[in-house]
């Protein structure tokens, strides 16, 4: 049964649940350049994908794994060309900018699912 989760269930989650996610911006500041006391800022990377806003269920809110005001968002994983990390900025349709972050105490700033076919991010305003 593992070989479903190794990459053919993830494409099939993304295919049928593709046209129900927004189209959205991931965006990563860029590699700064120069010296460590004078760095450059590089520009930032887009990636475009797939996600939607979910809410955070009653067993993470109330274990305080997560703050009132946090967001989850739902990347469909095979539409992001990169691996999420804290502090990228992801936008969607009609929703401010929200950051990336994970406060090293209860849920994490983002984590895969166990098929692997959507990213869960932990967000804030």
């Amino acid at each position: 049964m593992a070989h479903l989760l190794l990459g053919g269930l993830a494409k099939t989650i993304s295919k049928a649940l593709g046209p129900v996610f927004l189209p959205a911006t991931l965006a990563r500041a860029g590699e700064t350049t120069g010296d460590a006391w004078n760095p450059t800022p590089g520009a930032p990377i887009d990636f475009r994908c797939r996600a939607l806003r979910d809410e955070w269920g009653t067993y993470h809110r109330s274990n305080g794994l997560v703050a009132a005001a946090d967001w989850k968002i739902l990347v469909l994983a095979e539409t992001l060309k990169t691996e999420p990390r804290e502090g990228d900025l992801i936008q969607l349709p009609n929703t401010p900018q929200l950051i990336v972050y994970g406060n090293g105490e209860g849920q994490p700033g983002y984590q895969a699912d166990p098929a692997t076919a959507c990213w869960i991010l932990r967000c804030h305003l």
